[in-house]
């Protein structure tokens, strides 16, 4: 099955409308999600229309519909409300949100606005929406296919507001991204460095030699803050299967990481 082609995902309007949106997904999953391990409490999940708060103590979960262009609020599988994102800012949608929460008796429900600060009114064209979120689940797909391979702790795959990537992450040893070693690999819409969307994996610490062992055709990117490597959409979609694909090339970065990172975790150990 083809993937879609995400041309000018990289700059369109439709991205940023929902990329906004993400934030006050965010802030209803940190107002109402018990705090957790590696920052997973400001993560939000992955479905196949978008992407979702999961449950919370509020006693329902918030859902960032892409193709709808709405958030919408839902209790034991039932919409009790929908707030669509034109006609608003970033600002007046996380208000109309919440204001409807507070009405449902969440009166004392305060919650965080910190990375919401735009006022410019959202643009979102349903064709560009639902490609994205056709790409993100079939990513979605392929990443977890490949976490099936994988031995050892994982966090879960999560929709991250602040690069709206999917990712998740595997650990030599321990539990702690900023303590221990790992190996990180999702899906990101873009970067201005890339400039189309992208699969990518990079070993925190950095693995010597992996970039002279990289699966074809990823390219290695060394100034990022930890050097790592990218798969291009548009590579991707020349594959007759590009979930398999993806799968595959990601388990074989997996294999050639997975010892060194493991050798890592044991010297560290011993110096400990």
């Amino acid at each position: 099955m083809s993937l879609p082609r995400l041309e000018g995902w990289q700059d369109h309007p439709t991205r940023d409308a929902l990329h906004q949106a993400m934030q006050v997904l965010r802030s209803a999953r940190k107002a109402g999600a018990a705090r957790q391990p590696n920052y997973l409490h400001l993560a939000t999940l992955p479905e196949r229309r978008g992407a979702s708060s999961g449950h919370l103590s509020l006693g329902g979960s918030l859902h960032l519909d892409y193709a709808r262009a709405a958030l919408t609020w839902h209790v034991d599988g039932v919409e009790h409300f929908s707030v669509d994102l034109a006609g608003r800012s970033q600002r007046t949608l996380f208000e109309t949100v919440f204001t409807q929460l507070r009405d449902l008796g969440h009166e004392n429900l305060a919650p965080d606005m910190a990375k919401v600060t735009r006022d410019e009114p959202l643009e979102v064209e349903r064709g560009p929406a639902e490609a994205y979120a056709e790409a993100q689940w079939r990513m979605f797909e392929a990443l977890a296919r490949m976490k099936a391979h994988l031995l050892g702790h994982q966090t879960p795959l999560v929709v991250w507001p602040h690069g709206f990537d999917l990712a998740t992450l595997w650990f030599a040893h321990g539990k702690d991204e900023e303590r221990d070693p790992h190996l990180s690999v999702g899906f990101s819409p873009g970067t201005p460095d890339i400039g189309e969307p992208y699969v990518y994996a990079y070993a925190w610490p950095a693995v010597d030699g992996l970039a002279a062992h990289l699966p074809a055709p990823f390219e290695w990117v060394a100034t990022w803050s930890t050097p790592g490597s990218v798969l291009r959409w548009s590579r991707i979609r020349s594959e007759r299967d590009p979930v398999a694909y993806v799968a595959e090339m990601l388990v074989a970065i997996y294999r050639t990481t997975a010892p060194e990172l493991r050798r890592t975790s044991i010297a560290t150990q011993e110096q400990a």
